[in-house]
């Protein structure tokens, strides 16, 4: 592969203004309908054949709404968009139930949340029997009404699909009632209901299922796959390249086969499914070794995984053990930490949970406290359940080990590592089980000295863990409990300290320095607790003479960039009439800063991917979006218009609400 070409980048000379093939297909569906229904009425067709055709027909008008939706007809700025708008309106009538607007919203949904289980619309067709899948690929246009009208009916970007949505409907089925009633029920069957019927399995089975399946990965790369054939791709009208389709939505169908061929390189890089039917140069189909959910490239994973069990560890907190998919082995370093989201009261709720296990073939674990106002850590307490599912993406962190300047230890000549002194309190002591973990299976394992500080024993995490791997390690692991609250014979347990630390409450700087002292002096210090513990802790260690380098503390990231450079004010106008002021700095976007604020912008990937943030400068000026984005091509940044997702200030901004 070669690495100067950036090959996001490639997609915007496939991105033509105006998509004239996409209209030469539109016209040509127009005359077909009239060649099929024409012929048969005439007697020159059979129904039969002529329903064949009208269903195919069907689904081929669907491939013209679907590049409506994402703005593939005409680009903004290129052309006035009520024609491409009129175009997919008009597609959508022959499935008398899917109107154009709120298929455009699903479908912008479904590039934003491919293969989320909660959120993403198009995953409702999987399932594990046959049966299931086909009830549930005819019930998605009901599956589309009902999350409008239901559990997004707050949001705006869908309650303005309600209007166009029943006009649709009542012109569709009125239009299908006064047929009847006229007496071409046999017209109104063979051409527009046993069409419907079939098209809509073959639309919702070569867009939904056969891309996505096993519907695991929510990686950009490996959330779809290409399948490879003439004769495919003609018949899905190039949907067998959906992996290309998801990486660059704003190119044409036709065009979906050159590109491909431009980055299959980068594709094999990144280890994406490609299969054929017939696997000759490829895998045969579904059986790619990449169509799973782990980034061997990366060592990282995206993806919906299942919850194989769920032990309580205390009152207040469980352990989650994550299946990993065919007994996998997701190769992180102990004490990184992996987000953990699930969609909770109508919002996607996500939280960094330190993984608490050595790296193993097959799981994950992680452990959770309930805090009185964690949306998620209640749930995980109260309701998770073995079967059911979390999104699952990292790993992520620094506080590593082996530290990250160290190299880990290879073979049984190696010299001993730097023996380790772990101070966690509470909840921080998952990252240090997987430390501890980690360094005793070591060929050569350090002595290592943990430190627990917990207000009392039976809030003690995964207490019967370590207790379980000092009898295994006695000569390498020393424990030493600390509980601040209780009598003084059950604030200090296992301790090989002095006595002084019968008597105290919790942990001091007078303890940490005696510790100190204790240990040879390229010993390495971990920290992991609330930060009034970890800054003690850390200057504690500083004065007793730690080298900075030699300390290694956990932090999360803020869910929000902290404010650097220039602040600009960014006044926004929504199509509803909504008008809202930010304060947005340099380093910031938009959209981060609006849902900091709790301020709704139509939205969905977060990532540039969609385009459904998209915005008109009506004034001001934005730094360059990065190289690559796939929601906007070159020609419609030219035009003006931006992504909030990704627009940065450099001064003062107007911003108008796109007009999809």
């Amino acid at each position: 592969m070669d690495k100067t070409i950036h090959y996001d980048a490639l997609w915007q000379d496939h991105a033509p203004s105006i998509a004239w093939g996409n209209i030469a297909l539109f016209l040509g569906i127009i005359v077909g309908y009239g060649v099929a229904i024409g012929g048969a009425l005439l007697g020159h067709l059979p129904y039969w054949l002529a329903c064949l055709m009208c269903a195919y027909l069907a689904f081929a008008s669907f491939s013209v709404a679907h590049e409506a939706c994402h703005g593939s007809i005409i680009q903004m700025g290129a052309g006035p968009q009520w024609i491409a708008d009129g175009i997919g309106w008009i597609s959508t009538l022959p499935f008398l139930l899917l109107p154009y607007r709120l298929l455009q919203r699903m479908h912008e949904r479904h590039h934003a949340y491919t293969n989320d289980p909660a959120r993403d619309p198009d995953y409702f067709p999987s399932g594990q029997r046959w049966y299931q899948i086909l009830l549930r690929i005819y019930l998605v246009p009901f599956k589309y009404h009902w999350m409008a009208l239901s559990p997004l009916r707050h949001n705006p970007h869908y309650r303005q699909t309600y209007v166009s949505s029943a006009l649709y409907m009542l012109f569709t089925n009125t239009t299908v009632v006064l047929l009847l009633a006229s007496g071409y029920g046999r017209e109104v069957l063979f051409f527009a209901i046993i069409p419907a019927f079939i098209s809509m399995f073959a639309l919702v089975f070569f867009y939904d299922f056969l891309p996505h399946h096993p519907h695991k990965s929510l990686d950009r790369h490996h959330n779809s796959r290409v399948i490879l054939g003439t004769v495919t791709k003609w018949l899905t009208l190039a949907q067998s390249y959906h992996l290309v389709h998801h990486l660059y939505p704003r190119v044409p169908w036709y065009r979906y086969e050159d590109l491909y061929h431009r980055i299959v390189l980068d594709l094999d890089a990144k280890q994406s499914p490609i299969e054929s039917l017939y696997g000759a140069s490829r895998p045969r189909l579904l059986q790619s070794e990449f169509a799973h959910t782990l980034n061997d490239q990366q060592n990282s994973i995206h993806a919906s995984l299942t919850v194989t069990a769920v032990h309580r560890l205390c009152p207040d907190a469980v352990e989650v053990v994550l299946a990993l998919p065919n007994n996998e082995r997701l190769n992180y370093s102990a004490g990184q930490y992996v987000l953990v989201s699930k969609w909770l009261n109508q919002q996607q709720v996500s939280r960094a949970y330190s993984l608490c296990n050595a790296p193993h073939a097959g799981e994950l674990r992680i452990a959770v406290r309930e805090v009185s106002d964690g949306t998620l850590s209640r749930y995980i307490n109260q309701t998770l359940k073995a079967g059911d599912e979390l999104i699952v993406q990292g790993p992520y962190g620094e506080f590593q080990y082996p530290p990250l300047q160290a190299e880990p230890l290879q073979t049984e000549s190696a010299s001993p590592a730097s023996d380790l002194v772990l101070f966690a309190a509470g909840s921080g002591i998952t990252p240090m089980m997987a430390i501890c973990e980690a360094a005793l299976q070591q060929p050569n394992a350090p002595k290592i000295k943990l430190i627990y500080c917990n207000r009392t024993p039976e809030r003690a995490m995964l207490l019967t863990r370590l207790q379980q791997l000092q009898k295994l390690y006695p000569q390498q692991l020393t424990l030493q409990l600390l509980f601040s609250q209780g009598s003084a014979q059950n604030r200090v347990q296992n301790s090989t300290s002095s006595k002084a630390d019968a008597d105290s409450q919790r942990l001091t700087p007078e303890m940490i320095a005696d510790v100190v002292k204790q240990q040879n002096f390229d010993s390495e210090y971990y920290i992991c607790g609330p930060s009034d513990f970890n800054d003690m802790t850390q200057t504690a260690l500083q004065q007793s003479g730690i080298q900075p380098q030699r300390i290694h503390s956990e932090l999360f990231c803020s869910r929000i960039t902290p404010a650097k450079g220039a602040t600009h004010s960014v006044h926004i106008f929504l199509n509803d009439g909504a008008q809202h002021t930010l304060k947005v700095a340099a380093n910031q976007t938009i959209l981060e800063v609006a849902n900091d604020q709790g301020i709704e912008l139509p939205q969905g990937c977060g990532s540039g991917s969609c385009g459904s943030c998209k915005m008109k400068i009506q004034q001001g000026d934005t730094q360059e979006l990065p190289v690559g984005i796939a929601g906007l091509s070159q020609r419609e940044q030219a035009a003006g218009y931006t992504l909030a997702c990704q627009c940065r200030p450099d001064s003062e901004l107007l911003l108008q609400e796109a007009n999809s």
